[in-house]
């Protein structure tokens, strides 16, 4: 049974490994913030292979939960930077106009205001302007939608509508943010409920296990937390799959 427990986490670290190289190819998540990620990842792995042997059953479920969790992890650090770097667009795009109104052609307005941006945010809104493939970029770029990223590309391919485009791209990218602060109202009471009923789900465990202990309601135990991780898990993708008209 050890042979087994080693075999998956042999197999997990090397999940973990081609993980992180596939994230750190987006280039959202700093590298250093990846290496000990994973590190700790794999380092928590091994140790409960050597230290909680004596319970097979258990001990797997500790490592495919540890492997498992690197995702969830890398996905939410991504998505805040993805937020904190899309709070960056509206500035670019007043900084572009500004400059056309200032007498600068569209694509040295664009490199000015460029490069008044943060590293991180110049390194992924440039593949949108240099390459030649934009329009295959702005489909998966990933920090804007595609009709945003679309209509950027136009804006640099047709320098002479430049300064109409972007003021109508700043208007809509004003009743967007206001609009999502308004969706994420009638969300958030979801969101509240969801965590005061995981509360009370751990606070009834804790008690169970106090009065019960674990040999006698481990089974109850665990399936009880597998079925609210399922459902928190679907109340997330289906708040996800919503969609507001703006």
């Amino acid at each position: 049974m050890s042979l087994i427990l080693c075999a998956q986490t042999v197999f997990g670290n090397l999940f973990v490994i081609r993980t992180l190289q596939i994230f750190h190819a987006r280039s959202l998540i700093p590298v250093k913030t990846l290496t000990k990620i994973g590190t700790a990842i794999i380092c928590s792995a091994s140790f409960t292979v050597f230290f909680c042997s004596t319970t097979p059953f258990m001990t797997g479920i500790l490592i495919f939960a540890q492997h498992g969790s690197l995702i969830p992890l890398l996905l939410f650090l991504e998505r805040g930077k993805i937020a904190e770097l899309q709070m960056e667009l509206p500035t670019f795009v007043n900084r572009w106009i500004m400059n056309l109104k200032l007498g600068a052609a569209s694509t040295s307005a664009r490199d000015k205001s460029l490069q008044s941006q943060s590293d991180k945010f110049q390194a992924l809104m440039r593949p949108l302007f240099v390459t030649s493939n934009a329009q295959q970029t702005a489909r998966k770029h990933p920090l804007m939608a595609i009709a945003v990223s679309r209509e950027l590309v136009r804006t640099a391919n047709e320098p002479h509508s430049a300064l109409a485009r972007l003021e109508n791209l700043r208007d809509m990218l004003r009743r967007a943010d206001e609009f999502r602060r308004k969706s994420g109202q009638a969300t958030r009471q979801t969101s509240i409920q969801s965590g005061v009923m995981l509360i009370l789900l751990f606070a009834l465990m804790v008690f169970t296990l106090h009065r019960y202990g674990w040999r006698r309601c481990s089974d109850l135990v665990l399936w009880s937390v597998i079925l609210s991780a399922l459902g928190v898990g679907c109340m997330s993708v289906l708040s996800r799959k919503t969609r507001w008209k703006v």
